[in-house]
């Protein structure tokens, strides 16, 4: 009985490793905490554009050529915030969620291009707007899509009775649930491969539970900014963009 549970574990822990993309462990090589649950309880077209048609290529994050060119720039992006962004479209796939940040990033990197120029008073106030309003869209999309995740896991695990969810203030946290994570080797395979993943999509937190009225649980905490924090992802560490 027992051979025969160790060798079904193995099966659904290489499952795992190959249903969340096995990538390099994690630099810092930390292990889970435990805890006991609280009681607590992104010719002229824009950035959003250009996400949306996922036709995104080095030119558009390019530094814009000339001051002039960057006002435009700025102007054409300013208007697109009078639309409504649609985010239903990133929402599909693990991928599509990842193209929807780097709507985020595109922002970052206008804001940061302006940085060269000799601005006028007036102009530096336009290029605060903007930034103003893209934080504002970073703090309305951002929850949408961390609570993809939720679902797009659950098709990817529910043949292994793994059940994901996203939970708390904002979705920040994801949390697996499966007989598997017993073994830290099955927490290990889905959260190395993830944690990159999951600090892009602004997530705090990864918890994992070997069934659902365990009084304890794993985590590891995510060094990633708040949804409100304007600036970009560099080798991990997050720099900001005043």
């Amino acid at each position: 009985m027992g051979r025969r549970l160790g060798i079904a574990l193995v099966v659904c822990i290489g499952t795992i490793a190959v249903l969340v993309n096995v990538g390099k462990k994690p630099e810092d090589g930390s292990a889970p905490k435990t805890a006991q649950p609280s009681t607590a309880t992104t010719d002229g077209v824009n950035a959003a554009t250009v996400i949306s048609s996922k036709a995104a290529t080095a030119t558009d994050t390019a530094p814009i050529d000339g001051k002039t060119e960057y006002m435009k720039r700025l102007e054409r992006e300013l208007a697109s915030f009078e639309k409504p962004l649609n985010i239903k479209e990133f929402l599909k796939d693990r991928d599509s969620l990842l193209i929807g940040t780097s709507l985020f990033l595109i922002y970052a990197n206008i804001y940061e291009d302006g940085a060269q120029y000799d601005l006028s008073s007036a102009e530096s106030a336009k290029r605060q707007l903007f930034r103003q309003k893209a934080i504002k869209r970073q703090r309305e999309a951002f929850p949408k899509l961390r609570d993809a995740v939720g679902p797009i896991f659950r098709q990817k695990f529910w043949e292994l009775d793994i059940e994901v969810r996203t939970v708390g203030d904002g979705y920040r946290t994801v949390a697996f649930t499966g007989w598997q994570f017993a073994a830290n080797k099955a927490k290990l395979a889905v959260y190395e491969p993830l944690r990159e993943f999951l600090q892009i999509l602004r997530f705090k937190r990864i918890t994992f539970k070997w069934m659902k009225a365990a009084n304890e649980y794993s985590y590891w905490e995510i060094e990633s900014p708040n949804d409100g924090d304007f600036g970009k992802l560099d080798k991990g560490v997050f720099v900001a963009l005043d």
